[in-house]
């Protein structure tokens, strides 16, 4: 539900190019954010209405700036400045909070060029 919300959100995403940043774990316990990263980015990608800057872009853009590729960015101001070198418009950034067997996740979408949070929201992780 929070992608087709996020897709409905704003007009003015269409068509963008999307860097969608490390899911941060906030719950009480251990979670895959890798799995659950790449599950967003595969809810994003099969919505058919974002283009996504590609896991291969994002690691290029880390190892020029001298970060390894499985490092998670963690802060707002990394995620933008990365998707700067990658030539994103907007950078989703996302975390899971609460009971780590049934977190919630929250998403802000953030326009690159002035940081401005331009949708956000929170939901319940739905389990495939």
């Amino acid at each position: 539900p929070l992608v087709r919300n996020l897709s409905q959100a704003d007009g003015r995403t269409a068509a963008r190019v999307f860097h969608v940043d490390s899911v941060n774990n906030r719950t009480n316990g251990s979670l895959n954010a890798n799995e659950a990263t790449e599950t967003l980015r595969n809810a994003l990608a099969n919505n058919g209405k974002f283009t996504l800057v590609s896991v291969q872009q994002l690691s290029m853009a880390k190892q020029q700036l001298g970060l390894s590729p499985q490092d998670s960015l963690g802060t707002r101001s990394k995620a933008i400045g990365i998707a700067r070198n990658v030539g994103a418009q907007y950078v989703l950034y996302s975390s899971a909070s609460g009971n780590v067997n049934a977190p919630a996740l929250q998403m802000q979408l953030m326009l690159v060029q002035t940081g401005e949070i331009i949708w956000s929201g929170k939901g319940a992780v739905q389990q495939q």
